[in-house]
């Protein structure tokens, strides 16, 4: 409020916002004191270290009821804990996704909200694990300049049969049902393996299934035991089909783009790919026949839940794992005019900005 007499601006605070320490604050841990008067505990604020004497430190609260995600078994308060939870931060579970979905995490782009602004609600669940404990935010870059999705470093890990150690298995909920017509995921992966020689299982890509890590499709640029490769695989019930794999030379794509086109009242995926190189945009290219999935995972009961999905199973190094966007559509078969982002049509300047940082 501006004070015309003396020209002094002045801001009043519901709260102390300047960092500075409540009166008498002792700053002691403990679970019945609430010194700042922001609604945590001091003993919460201590565990995620923030400052317990200040009212404008808080610590993330999902679903704004005061205690913090870090010590609250339900982060979005739907009664279903957080270990077995596949959309975590979402107490709709997916069911109130507007589609179309489109995540690019560009900086002119609205924000998305959900776990760290990207859009994401949760993980794929292995039943017994924190959603928190599946990722580390410091392994991660959202967003920026360039509008990337990254995990600086895939560590070992895999959801494929009895392993369900996979981390980083961001995904969000979509409502689908037989009745609502075709469902088509996306995303694109940049550079794969760029720098690099592919090793061992080592794989980045797209996933559709219940939100778990033992019912789920992937669609994945793979190392092919260092040929490179397109993999496509399906899980239902903890046990893996088996895999169709076609050869692409990685390094050396700009880009790949993958596709899961889902039929719900044929209860199918069919999988897809185009790969560009040089500038120039391939061919979009089925991997084999549309695929059965389980009809439970497009009845409309639950949400299904699309994400991304990294691994590096074998004793090989780390690697960095890059997406541009992710998206959902209620269309058919894709085409460069229905999924038109810029890249479609020859527009390298964002790839470029990508590639010179």
């Amino acid at each position: 409020v501006a004070n015309h007499q003396g020209g002094d601006i002045v801001v009043f605070e519901p709260n102390d916002f300047s960092g500075s320490p409540s009166p008498g604050c002792t700053g002691a841990d403990n679970p019945a004191l609430d010194e700042d008067g922001d609604g945590y505990s001091n003993a919460d604020e201590i565990d995620n270290g923030t400052d317990p004497c200040s009212g404008g430190d808080v610590p993330p609260d999902a679903d704004g009821d005061r205690l913090s995600d870090l010590n609250d078994p339900d982060d979005d308060n739907d009664g279903r804990p957080d270990t077995s939870d596949p959309f975590a931060v979402d107490a709709a579970n997916g069911k109130a996704t507007p589609l179309p979905v489109r995540y690019t995490w560009d900086p002119t782009d609205p924000t998305p909200g959900g776990l760290m602004r990207s859009g994401f609600t949760g993980l794929m669940t292995n039943g017994t694990s924190n959603y928190q404990n599946l990722y580390d935010p410091e392994n991660l870059t959202v967003g920026g300049a360039p509008g990337l999705f990254t995990v600086d470093e895939v560590p070992a890990g895999d959801a494929t049969g009895s392993a369900n150690t996979q981390e980083y298995g961001f995904q969000f909920g979509v409502p689908v049902a037989p009745s609502a017509g075709l469902l088509t995921a996306r995303t694109r992966v940049m550079t794969p393996f760029a720098g690099s020689v592919p090793q061992d299982n080592q794989s980045m890509g797209l996933m559709i299934g219940t939100g778990g890590q033992d019912d789920f499709v992937r669609l994945v640029v793979t190392a092919n035991a260092g040929a490179g490769g397109i993999l496509f695989s399906k899980e239902v019930g903890g046990s893996p089909g088996a895999p169709r794999v076609v050869s692409e030379p990685m390094p050396g794509p700009d880009w790949v783009d993958l596709y899961l086109a889902v039929d719900p009242a044929a209860a199918t995926v069919q999988p897809r790919y185009r790969v560009t190189t040089g500038g120039a945009a391939g061919p979009l290219r089925d991997l084999g026949a549309p695929e059965p999935i389980p009809s439970s995972w497009v009845s409309g009961i639950n949400a299904l839940a699309v994400g991304l999905i990294s691994t590096s199973s074998g004793p090989g190094p780390e690697f960095p794992a890059t997406w541009d966007l992710i998206e959902v559509q209620t269309a058919g078969p894709p085409t460069g005019a229905l999924f038109s982002d810029g890249f479609e049509s020859g527009d390298l300047s964002r790839w470029t900005d990508f590639n010179k940082m």
